[in-house]
């Protein structure tokens, strides 16, 4: 037994794991892909049936998460802290968007033009909001190791490999330079951010 954000005895149980760094990075991993999914469904139709698999479950990952956060919190699920209540109920409506978008609105015959077809079609603009997911992680998230010296010399490694990728750069024409450049400029971003 333990003592919770707002001082509230905690029972240990399974559910605990919602709390532990691990599963926290594994939430930002995830989080992460889905949002690249997203970014590439939204500038190709096309690749939602590709990515139909990974999409399903990313919303099954995230309903196991919120219910685990659930059983965690028990009654204080929305009576938690005031941040940690808008962090719930954030979550349930990314859950919530995500069944609405990806189960229910599939299996309605709506018509193109209806206004329930566009409405039911911006909750996939809700899907966006699940990178605030990531955000949530950086703030609870015990970041320390990321002052610790292999983080550190792991920062300088990429330093010398951006150094080679320009390099390459301006000799070689490739298409893989940008995704490159997008996957440093991402571990750039996690480093700042912590």
């Amino acid at each position: 037994q333990w003592q919770d954000e707002d001082g509230l005895a905690v029972q240990s149980s399974w559910s605990m794991v919602v709390e532990a760094g691990w599963f926290q990075f594994i939430t930002a991993f995830v989080v992460l892909a889905n949002m690249v999914m997203i970014v590439l469904e939204l500038n190709d139709p096309g690749l939602r049936s590709i990515f139909f698999i990974p999409d399903q479950a990313t919303l099954l990952f995230y309903i196991v998460e919120l219910i685990f956060r659930m059983h965690y919190f028990k009654g204080r699920f929305f009576s938690a802290s005031t941040g940690s209540r808008m962090w719930n109920i954030l979550d349930l409506v990314v859950v919530i968007a995500g069944v609405l978008d990806q189960w229910l609105l599939s299996l309605w015959e709506v018509n193109q033009d209806s206004m329930l077809k566009k409405f039911l079609s911006s909750l996939m603009l809700l899907r966006i909001t699940r990178v605030l997911k990531i955000v949530r992680v950086l703030l609870e998230a015990d970041l320390s190791w990321a002052e610790g010296p292999i983080f550190q010399s792991f920062i300088g490694c990429v330093i010398c490999c951006n150094a080679l990728v320009m390099g390459l750069e301006t000799d070689t024409d490739w298409i893989g330079w940008s995704y490159i450049e997008q996957a440093l400029l991402l571990i750039y971003t996690f480093e700042i951010a912590v």
